[in-house]
């Protein structure tokens, strides 16, 4: 059996339910639950994480961890993990008693002191404390390693979190240097240069130079949404949270009430997750908050689970809330100087795309 989703954070729960229903089936198989240290940024990750260990269940968590979300991650749960990639002390003693005693430990004293030692020497200990037995961390790009890693996982008597560390683009060259730009890809392995993201990251710029009241907010998607720029010009005003846009609209809420001019750029597929925070924390509170809304509409090679065609209907039925479409770059500056204008939330859906196909003149020149 498989479940796949094109959503961040959401396996954990998923794999849970899946081991429930096979122990209330009385059937026999294994479950894994596959996620990367991205979607540990999100709250969903740690509601089916905490589950899980209270729950008895054998399964697999398996941590893809790379150190990015899709721009680099640089969120609380990765330093958490760098922690413990870290401590070089912890893994050679444990390597040395995996050789010397052996990877079972007879007895309850003989546990008792294993765990003893984690705690002394590694000191981080929060997965253990939710239930879950922690295993790594490993390469998870040696295949024939992994495979029999979980080989032997199958016969734990609890939850176990297996921590894998890759390198994201393994195995091409270009995604390897730069892979926050290769980690969306279309025909050809075109990386969408010159699209209408890069317009808004231009068009952002230039506005937040001349009004140190903007600050720009994304959720993982730096490189996606065109803030590369952004981020390394106005470092104090630009606020990557990780895959959490709950939060990212929540936080603008509250950068809005405190007289700031925030600007959540974000695909439509994903603002999804932030319906309840755009109704409550924003239109309902009337905030001036600016929704930069990439990818609307149908999206091709995104795939089934990334078609931005939700965000105009349910949109639209928010009060307080206008929504624009611009056809081009030059009516999206227009757009976005509107919307700064006003003092109330305004959402702008531009297609996926380059501008170029869709300008009949620049609006930089």
């Amino acid at each position: 059996r498989s479940f796949i989703a094109g959503h961040a954070s959401n396996s954990v729960s998923v794999a849970l339910g899946m081991a429930r229903a096979r122990t209330l089936q009385h059937q026999d198989y294994q479950v894994m639950a596959l996620i990367g240290d991205g979607a540990l940024t999100g709250g969903l990750a740690y509601e089916g994480l905490n589950n899980v260990g209270a729950s008895g269940e054998h399964m697999i968590v398996l941590l893809n961890d790379n150190g990015m979300s899709i721009s680099r991650n640089n969120n609380g749960m990765y330093k958490f993990f760098s922690k413990m990639r870290t401590r070089k002390t912890y893994g050679k003693f444990m390597n040395f008693a995996n050789r010397t005693i052996g990877k079972s430990f007879i007895g309850k004293w003989l546990k008792r002191v294993k765990k003893s030692i984690k705690i002394s020497i590694n000191s981080v200990t929060a997965i253990e404390a939710l239930g879950f037995k922690y295993v790594g961390i490993f390469d998870g790009n040696d295949i024939k390693e992994v495979v029999n890693i979980l080989e032997n996982l199958k016969y734990s008597d609890k939850a176990v979190l297996l921590h894998l560390r890759t390198k994201k683009g393994k195995g091409m060259t270009e995604a390897e240097n730069d892979a926050e730009s290769y980690h969306g890809v279309g025909k050809n392995f075109d990386t969408g240069a010159g699209s209408f993201s890069t317009a808004v990251g231009e068009i952002l710029c230039n506005a937040a130079a001349e009004n140190r009241e903007i600050t720009a907010i994304c959720a993982g998607m730096k490189e996606g949404t065109g803030l590369r720029d952004f981020a390394n010009r106005f470092p104090n005003r630009f606020f990557d949270v990780g895959i959490a846009e709950e939060h990212a609209v929540t936080f603008a809420a509250g950068q809005a009430a405190g007289g700031l001019k925030p600007v959540v750029c974000v695909y439509s597929t994903f603002l999804q997750r932030s319906y309840d925070q755009i109704m409550q924390d924003v239109c309902i509170q009337k905030l001036p908050v600016i929704f930069m809304i990439d990818r609307a509409g149908a999206v091709g090679y995104d795939g089934m689970t990334h078609q931005g065609l939700f965000d105009l209907s349910y949109l639209t039925s928010m009060p307080e809330m206008t929504v624009l479409a611009p056809k081009d770059t030059a009516e999206l500056k227009s757009a976005f100087e509107y919307a700064l204008s006003l003092n109330a939330p305004c959402a702008i859906r531009y297609p996926n795309g380059k501008h170029a196909d869709f300008d009949n003149h620049s609006a930089f020149g």
